[in-house]
């Protein structure tokens, strides 16, 4: 039987919902799921999410749970990984992003066309309003990446928006060119997103492996 394991640190509330709550609900939901049936097919994949969408929508008749998640499963030799909303997933191999995940959010669809730059995507009144999150009313739009092989030295990174919207990429490859192993990665990490984040500074989570 093969090993498997899931990461799913990256969850986050949204806006002024219950925040801890939503991901409690969705981390619960998904460790659940996935530790009955543990599985890296895409279609479990899918039904992990889908039953944590679930979950949060019973609760919308009392009051409002969205959440935000990104998760990835692995066999120790691949992974799968899906994100929806505003939390991110990047995958670097020798210093370099190979593989990231989509922004779901409406300032990313002025972004792709072509209407506003990196700098202007950062800076969007509209990059937290999103179009696709768990808890939403309607169908939840699930998408899940093709197997994709590990390598010795590979780094996966997961955060919330408290992390990404403070640290670029490029300072996200700078800082991981200066760091020993992902423990200093992570620290590294935080003290740019401190230095950066001022009073304004939003609730961040970060995982490296």
């Amino acid at each position: 039987t093969k090993y498997l394991d899931t990461l799913i640190d990256s969850v986050d509330g949204i806006d002024t919902c219950d925040e801890k709550h939503s991901a409690e609900l969705v981390a619960s939901s998904i460790i659940e799921d996935f530790t009955m049936n543990p599985s890296i097919s895409s279609i479990s994949i899918k039904k992990y999410i889908k039953n944590a969408h679930e979950v949060l929508k019973e609760f919308n008749n009392k009051y409002p749970l969205n959440a935000s998640i990104s998760l990835v499963i692995t066999d120790y030799s691949s992974i799968k990984y899906s994100s929806i909303g505003n939390t991110r997933f990047y995958h670097f191999r020798k210093n370099k992003i190979i593989k990231k995940s989509k922004d779901e959010s409406v300032a990313n669809l002025y972004y792709e066309l072509g209407e506003i730059d990196s700098e202007g995507l950062l800076n969007h009144t509209h990059k937290n309003t999103l179009y696709n999150y768990l808890g939403k009313d309607g169908s939840l739009k699930i998408n899940v990446s093709p197997k994709i092989g590990l390598y010795n030295d590979d780094v996966l990174l997961l955060g919330t928006l408290g992390m990404w919207e403070n640290v670029d990429e490029k300072d996200l490859v700078e800082v991981l060119r200066s760091s020993m192993d992902s423990e200093e990665f992570a620290e590294n990490l935080e003290y740019m997103i401190k230095k950066n984040g001022g009073k304004t500074l939003n609730n961040y989570s970060i995982t490296s492996i």
